[in-house]
């Protein structure tokens, strides 16, 4: 979904420098959906000190995904057995 009179930033490269210069051109931005990429994270701050910096959608997901496995690997060992009811319990 994108916002009526929003602006987008097509990045020639991922240099905070280049990201400052696009924003100071462009006052009116508000809020910057971006990844954890620290070059991002200081021409947003530097750039546009007013804005709010969100998540967008896939990195949110992408990093749920990632402590997912990083929590399934630390516990492997505790999940090849099945999980099995004792005599007289509901399933």
């Amino acid at each position: 979904m994108r916002l009526r009179g929003a602006s987008h930033f097509r990045r020639q490269d991922r240099a905070a420098n280049t990201f400052v210069a696009w924003l100071r051109d462009h006052p009116e931005v508000r809020v910057i959906c971006r990844d954890r990429a620290r070059s991002y994270r200081d021409g947003a701050c530097a750039g546009a000190p007013q804005a709010r910096h969100v998540a967008d959608a896939w990195h949110l997901l992408h990093n749920l995904a990632q402590a997912v496995e990083r929590i399934i690997g630390r516990h492997r060992v505790n999940l090849r057995e099945p999980l099995t009811l004792r005599n007289g319990q509901d399933g």
